[in-house]
C-alpha cells in the first residue's frame, strides 16, 4: 500500500498502531529494531482495500480496550484481507470479519466491485477489468 494511504490510517488510528517502547528495550535496541519491535505493521495489502482498513481502523480505535491492543500483522491470503491484533474483544472480532468478509467483494488493486479469482494460478479478489488485464498476461 502507498505509504500517504498508511499515514492516513495511522493518523486516524494513533493507539491502535503504536507501541511505546519499553525503557529498557531503548536502551539496547538499535533504531532500526525499536521500529521493528514497537512501529507499526506493514501494510501488505493493495491500495485497493484502503477504505476498509481505514474504516475498519476508525472504528476500532474507538472501542474501549484499544489502548491495551496493538495492530500485530496486515496481509492478503488467499484472495482475503488478514487483520490481527495483540488480543481482541468479541466486538472487536466482529468488525474484524466484517471487514474482512467485504474484502472478498472489493478489488485489491482499485477497490471497486470485485469477486474471488482461482483460475490465475493464485487466489485474488479483482474487479472484471483487472481481473482480464491479469488474465491476458497470464496467457502469454
Amino acid at each position: 500500500m502507498k505509504q500517504e494511504l498508511v499515514d492516513k490510517i495511522l493518523n486516524i488510528a494513533p493507539k491502535l498502531y503504536y507501541n511505546e517502547p519499553d525503557p529498557f528495550d531503548v536502551g539496547r535496541l538499535s533504531p532500526n529494531n525499536l521500529k521493528r519491535f514497537y512501529g507499526p505493521p506493514y501494510f501488505s495489502v493493495s491500495d485497493g482495500w484502503f477504505s476498509i482498513l481505514y474504516n475498519l481502523s476508525e472504528k476500532l480505535e474507538a472501542m474501549d480496550g484499544v489502548s491495551d491492543v496493538r495492530v500485530v500483522q496486515i496481509k492478503e491470503k488467499f484472495g482475503g484481507l488478514r487483520f490481527y491484533l495483540s488480543s481482541e474483544t468479541a466486538e472487536m472480532s466482529d468488525a474484524i470479519d466484517k471487514a474482512e468478509t467485504a474484502s472478498y467483494y472489493s478489488c485489491e488493486l482499485c477497490g471497486g466491485p470485485g469477486k474471488l479469482r482461482h483460475d490465475l494460478g493464485w487466489v485474488t479478489t479483482l474487479c472484471e477489468a483487472h481481473y482480464n488485464e491479469r488474465n491476458k498476461d497470464a496467457n502469454l
